[in-house]
């Protein structure tokens, strides 16, 4: 009989949700199963060898030690991705497999007002009961991840050589890159090879005081079935305690393990070769512990594991001259689709022959193309239609009366009443002109080479419209909308989670300039040729007013942090304050001789800053009374930013200089020349340590806030850079050219990252959602472009 922690995982590894784990649990004072861990199997239990994304002092690290010349491994919180609900409370079992644990009846199951009865009619099966539901975590594979296990896993072998830790070879060290856990468990095994049986388990499960899963009784018809239920009591009360959770909630019991593989090819003398036949006596390892070879696919015995990575990792080593393979479950799920994978892997690979990459260098590693993964996913979503059915609390009606006499039009239907099943829109597919198609990437990496990959990516545009240039574009603070006004006066709205376009704005009458949203992502205010602001409830779709009173085009417009204020800069050279709860001018800024060009209001709402020609003014928001004058421009001030804290601002001019600012007495603290060229945006990192700034010289230069001192000046492939911004986390930093392209650095290294190639002319709008997930572009080429920063950096 084969042992049952093989057999479980055997069965339920086709599924793709991981290695599955015979012994979710972990021993008591010992830490649950972490990121990052570095380790391997014995006897279906994890064992945890150092963790690579802990300092070596970390008292993670501490039973072992680390390798010799340890470097922490770099985790990307924006490419982890996390799924609360992933799998269902219930049981998660084997086609072969019959339970009687319907949705609706876990906890009666689990708290023993109901029996449990699992059956299995053939040669084996497999079940999972979770009295929780499963959260999963997991970072997506990426090169970054291959390149450190190219380069440091000969030392965790020789790390547990040191530590006296028994290891057959050193292809059994894995990296853990995911999991799903759950709070409490039970899993079963049926296994009798060479004959087909009915074999059942029936129990009665009861909770156990002060956390865990236990039973009143529990009962196998056949010695073919073997289980386990956790966590026993013991290990609940141990845990220590965390204010604010139930220890026999605690999701940290796995049930499923993700993790990055390895395999190596060694060249062995020809003899040797042709006599180890598979199922040989024969072991290239005995001399060698930390040998194996790719040449000849290893059989697993009737009482070792099979892993389907090894598969994959045969096939690699097959079809490629890498030295070394690298593989996990994601490589597979990318390929499959999420659906469950084929019985046989390894006559899958040799059919649909997927293709490998291969790293330069002196010890070549070998992988399933991430590229090729990412391009064929995304090929797939972006071809749906544009307009889609969305499950979101905003959910807009048709034509929407407004109490400034113009109109919104929602995409979507209202509840069936005559008029919206009126103006309700079938679903139809977005057409992108063939004008306006493809895309492309260039990674800092390939830059020498000059080699570019094709880049399907998100496109928003309406389609059959003819908007003309975006002149405006915003993310909202919370993440969830993307607004734009259009040249053909419309402003538009988008769900940033798709394609959908939400509503069309049509309060105005001319070239739509500017767009702003509220802190909460509830009001959008915008600003036309038309001579009039407008004020948009995002909740109903409604112009609830339209802000009437400046004599000529409005250019710029912000909006306070709580949404109660609004400020708009005009050709007429006046500034004006609205209040947007009831649409009242109550305050005109008149100290400006030129165009209005930059306005904004501080964090905290408190001031607002404006600039016109060489000049810019600190206003007190409530009173717009004057507080301090920015004097020592010899150009137009063509943008301006607050700190982060509120207490400096930053200028960035024609006269090829960016200045920081005192907003309290309007002191000119730091002058920055960098430039040889107008500067056209300038950003203050999100900690206000840095200013970044993009001008016409194309460049994009950071420097300290405080001191002026460069850090990076920014010039691969270059191009005139209309617009910068940093990502939330200030890791990164993105520019928009007059090229069309969107380029991304490494905020810390200066490292160029990546070239963005889709846009037909120029990019004047650039910003990350709130989430550092995707970096937004708009150009004059009409479109709207959405660049996922996850699939970018898996390659970079």
């Amino acid at each position: 009989m084969v042992y049952a922690y093989i057999n479980y995982a055997e069965q339920l590894a086709p599924r793709g949700y991981g290695y599955p784990m015979w012994f979710p649990d972990f021993p008591i004072h010992n830490n649950e199963i972490l990121m990052g861990d570095v380790g391997w199997f014995d006897e279906g239990k994890f064992h945890r060898l150092f963790n690579a994304l802990k300092p070596a002092d970390d008292p993670l690290n501490a039973k072992f030690g680390v390798p010799t010349g340890f470097v922490p491994l770099r985790w990307d919180e924006r490419m982890v991705d996390r799924t609360e609900n992933f799998l269902p409370p219930g049981i998660h079992a084997t086609s072969s497999v019959r339970h009687n644990a319907a949705e609706g009846n876990v906890q009666a199951l689990a708290t023993g007002q109901a029996s449990v009865s699992i059956t299995c009619s053939r040669e084996q099966g497999a079940a999972l009961f979770m009295v929780e539901k499963g959260e999963q975590q997991v970072h997506w594979s990426n090169l970054r991840h291959h390149d450190y296990i190219r380069q440091y896993h000969d030392s965790w072998f020789e790390l547990a050589t040191r530590e006296g830790i028994h290891i057959r070879k050193k292809e059994d060290i894995i990296l853990v890159r995911g999991w799903v856990k759950t709070a409490e468990w039970a899993v079963a095994s049926f296994s009798q090879k060479g004959r087909a049986h009915e074999a059942s388990l029936s129990a009665q499960f009861a909770p156990v005081a002060g956390g865990g899963l236990g039973y009143s009784y529990i009962h196998a018809t056949q010695d073919s079935v073997q289980y386990r239920i956790g966590p026993d009591q013991e290990h609940r009360l141990a845990l220590p305690y965390i204010p604010g959770s139930t220890p026999s909630k605690r999701r940290d019991q796995c049930v499923f393990l993700s993790y990055y593989k390895v395999k190596y090819r060694y060249i062995l003398p020809r003899k040797i070769l042709a006599e180890a036949e598979p199922g040989s006596s024969s072991d290239p390892d005995e001399d060698d512990p930390g040998a194996s070879f790719a040449d000849i696919e290893t059989v697993p015995t009737p009482q070792e594991f099979h892993d389907i990575l090894d598969d994959v990792l045969n096939y690699i080593l097959k079809r490629s001259d890498a030295d070394m393979a690298i593989t996990s479950q994601g490589d597979l799920n990318e390929l499959f689709d999420g659906e469950e994978w084929p019985l046989s892997m390894a006559s899958f690979l040799d059919i649909h022959s997927p293709r490998i990459d291969v790293t330069r260098g002196d010890r070549k590693a070998g992988f399933l193309s991430i590229s090729d993964a990412i391009i064929r996913r995304n090929t797939a979503n972006f071809a749906q239609p544009v307009h889609e059915v969305m499950n979101d609390p905003v959910q807009p009606q048709t034509e929407a009366s407004t109490s400034a006499g113009t109109g919104t039009e929602a995409v979507e239907g209202g509840d069936g009443d005559e008029t919206a099943e009126h103006h309700r829109r079938e679903p139809a597919p977005k057409v992108v002109p063939e004008s306006l198609q493809g895309g492309a990437l260039v990674l800092g990496r390939n830059l020498q080479e000059g080699d570019s990959i094709e880049w399907p990516h998100r496109v928003l545009l309406e389609s059959g419209a003819e908007g003309g240039a975006v002149c405006s574009m915003a993310v909202s603070p919370d993440g969830r909308f993307i607004a734009a006004g259009f040249e053909d006066a419309i402003v538009r709205v988008w769900l940033s989670t798709g394609d959908a376009l939400l509503y069309k704005f049509q309060g105005h009458d001319d070239t739509v300039w500017a767009v702003a949203f509220s802190g909460d992502g509830n009001k959008l205010v915008s600003g036309s040729s038309d001579h009039r602001g407008a004020v948009w409830d995002l909740t109903t779709g409604e112009n609830t007013f339209s802000l009437v009173g400046h004599e000529g085009d409005i250019w710029t417009v912000a909006v306070s942090p709580d949404g109660t204020k609004a400020a708009t800069g005009s050709v007429d050279n006046k500034v004006k304050l609205w209040n947007t709860e009831t649409g009242i001018d109550y305050a005109t800024l008149r100290r400006h001789t030129a165009v209005v060009l930059c306005v904004a209001f501080s964090p905290d709402g408190r001031l607002v800053a404006s600039a016109a020609d060489a000049d810019g003014y600190i206003w007190d928001a409530e009173t717009g009374d004057n507080l301090a004058t920015l004097k020592g421009h010899e150009g137009v001030i063509w943008a301006l930013t607050f700190a982060p804290n509120g207490a400096r601002i930053v200028t960035g001019s024609e006269d090829n200089s960016a200045r920081v600012w005192n907003v309290e007495n309007g002191d000119e603290l730091v002058t920055i020349r960098e430039h040889t060229g107008p500067i056209w945006s300038v950003s203050f990192s999100p900690d206000g340590q840095d200013v970044v700034s993009g001008s016409y010289d194309a460049a994009v230069s950071v420097c300290n806030s405080f001191t002026g001192e460069r850090k990076h000046l920014l010039r691969e492939r270059p191009s005139i850079v209309n617009t910068v911004a940093y990502s939330g986390d200030g890791e990164y930093i993105t520019s928009g050219c007059a090229d069309g392209s969107v380029k991304l650095w490494d905020a810390s290294s200066g490292n160029f990252v990546a070239e963005l190639q889709g846009h037909k002319d120029k990019v004047k709008n650039i910003d990350f959602t709130a989430d550092g997930k995707d970096i937004v572009s708009s150009s004059d080429d009409g479109t709207i472009r959405i660049w996922n920063m996850v699939d970018i950096l898996r390659l970079a």
